[in-house]
């Protein structure tokens, strides 16, 4: 069994120190500005908190059968039977995928860092990808099964 959780240190940066000066901003905001806008300032630093929650971690999980990957608290996830797969192995890319859950050209990408990815090859020729910091570990994880 293998099991990794990359934390997007960068994307926690960004988004927690932003949703902090947000926050901060509405709380001195308070004597000085009508309700409606404070609402607003308040709502942008609470949705930055939940996208926290959601896309601060990836974790990847390879057990006998399957092959797990989540994002955050549990919400966005993928699934699939490694009988399904064709073949998977570790690319290097650019970077330009960003940070998510993205559709590509190619099929699905799952990532939190600009690192290495695995690419899961299905046998009805779709294609998922996922960001890791372990690209070589995870492709032997799942050769050691």
């Amino acid at each position: 069994m293998y099991k990794h959780t990359q934390i997007g240190k960068m994307l926690v940066s960004v988004v927690g120190i932003t949703a902090l000066i947000t926050g901060l901003a509405g709380v001195l905001a308070l004597e000085y500005l009508e309700l409606a806008p404070i609402i607003i300032i308040f709502s942008i630093s609470g949705i930055l908190l939940i996208c926290l929650m959601l896309f601060s971690t990836l974790t990847i999980t390879v057990k006998e059968d399957y092959i797990s990957i989540k994002y955050g608290i549990g919400l966005i996830k993928k699934k699939f039977q490694i009988k399904d797969l064709d073949n998977w192995q570790a690319i290097s890319y650019k970077g330009g995928y960003g940070f998510g859950p993205r559709l590509t050209s190619e099929g699905w990408f799952f990532n939190v860092a600009n690192s290495g990815a695995v690419k899961f090859s299905f046998k009805d020729n779709k294609a998922f990808f996922v960001g890791t910091n372990e690209p070589y570990e995870l492709v032997s994880a799942i050769n050691s099964i």
